[in-house]
């Protein structure tokens, strides 16, 4: 940004925010792959009625839904921080050089929805996983 005469704060918070796109795009990604695992586990539990195999796609099914919920919040919450923080100094520092900014806050919005969809997908892994599938009743057996 030097031959636009910016001033050194607005390109220090440029190169911060080169390294926190990085790590997001990381973190996405984590949580991506991730979400992936969620969908296989969820087509095992669907087509699996084996207690091994049941056990093993609940317990992927779990593990895998908390990681990838942990990594959007993650990610989430570094592109929160530093979207405002560079927002804030290019309000600041950017005056000179005629510069104004967004903060962007659809897509802030956007990436905490997908953090809050899979949070509640953990939980429901959570209960999946403790309150286990429930065997219907024999054909011919009577109750009470």
């Amino acid at each position: 940004l030097r031959p636009l005469y910016m001033p050194e704060e607005i390109d220090d918070a440029v190169k911060t925010l080169r390294g926190a796109l990085v790590a997001c795009i990381a973190l996405y990604s984590i949580g991506i792959i991730a979400d992936f695992l969620v969908l296989c586990a969820c087509g095992l539990l669907f087509f699996v009625h084996s207690r091994p195999w049941t056990l093993f796609a609940n317990i992927l099914f779990l593990s895998a839904a908390a990681l990838a919920f942990l990594a959007l919040a993650a990610a989430s919450a570094v592109l929160t921080g530093f979207a405002y923080q560079a927002h804030g100094v290019i309000q600041d520092k950017g005056s000179v050089a005629s510069v104004d900014s967004e903060p962007g806050v659809a897509f802030v919005a956007i990436t905490w929805t997908a953090t809050g969809c899979m949070f509640v997908v953990t939980i429901l892994a959570v209960v999946g996983v403790v309150v286990g599938r429930r065997k219907g009743q024999v054909k011919g057996e009577k109750y009470g």
